[in-house]
């Protein structure tokens, strides 16, 4: 049989191993192993094998790395190893890998329960992060829009050299957070401190009006009242002038009667 096996001074690397035990079959447990390994080519592939000789608490795998019968490229890969075995409950608990005769990788041995409540934490923590990240994905595009605000109300390369100040003065999460409430709708039933002011400033200026309309409303009653003066001043002359030649007439008539009275005697 051709030995394929690569003999190499330094030991590979290697990543995530993973051991469970495994109840598909009742009673039988099943020790599943698994891991990363960094080769040279793409035909080259990690294999896992008991290591002969002493059985304790934790399992001796040795690591190798063979050649396939197939062309490959020379590039770093990373190629998944594979290891199983029956066991009986709690055998083992610890797995070790080892390259030449030296341990490269360990791992502890995982039974359903324990790989569940593993997976849990896993994913906790990575839906955390997910929401961490979209939080600062929105905290950026709230600083770009603040220093997109200062560059138009101060002109020219200042604007943006004042917005990028400002950001890093108060926080790109406290700028996220201040959009936010900007942009957010007020809650009905509910004034916000715009409402409250614009309705004060309202009852301020009411007042106002009401007395400009009283001394307008007073400036036409007196505007009225001369123009009635001044009608009635124009008018009586012309009364007087009537009554005065009433007496002229008068006064000729009697002289008339008088000149008339004398010729007569």
């Amino acid at each position: 049989m051709l030995d394929r096996t690569v003999k190499a001074a330094k030991p590979p690397k290697t990543d995530r191993w993973l051991a469970l035990e495994n109840e598909h079959h009742p009673p039988t447990i099943c020790l599943l192993v698994s891991g990363l390994v960094q080769v040279g080519s793409t035909n080259l592939e990690p294999r896992l094998a008991e290591a002969t000789g002493g059985h304790g608490p934790a399992l001796m795998l040795d690591l190798t790395i063979e050649t396939g019968d197939y062309p490959g490229t020379d590039v770093l890969v990373w190629k998944p190893a594979h290891f199983h075995t029956d066991v009986s409950a709690n055998e083992y608990n610890e797995v070790q890998i080892r390259w030449a005769g030296k341990v490269i990788g360990r791992c502890k041995v995982l039974d359903d329960d324990e790989a569940h409540a593993r997976l849990t934490l896993q994913t906790e923590a990575a839906n955390a992060k997910a929401t961490v990240k979209s939080a600062a994905g929105k905290a950026k595009k709230a600083a770009k829009a603040v220093l997109d605000a200062v560059g138009k109300a101060v002109s020219g390369p200042r604007g943006r050299a004042v917005g990028t100040a400002v950001v890093a003065a108060i926080g790109t999460a406290a700028v996220a957070g201040a959009a936010t409430r900007l942009m957010a709708p007020a809650p009905k039933g509910k004034t916000t401190a715009k409402t409250k002011s614009a309705k004060k400033t309202k009852a301020k200026a009411a007042p106002k009006s009401k007395t400009k309309a009283k001394v307008k409303t007073k400036a036409k009653t007196k505007a009225k009242a001369k123009t009635k003066a001044a009608s009635k001043k124009k008018a009586a002359p012309k009364k007087s002038a009537k009554r005065g030649t009433k007496k002229t007439r008068n006064v000729k008539k009697a002289r008339s009667a008088k000149k008339t009275r004398g010729t007569k005697k």
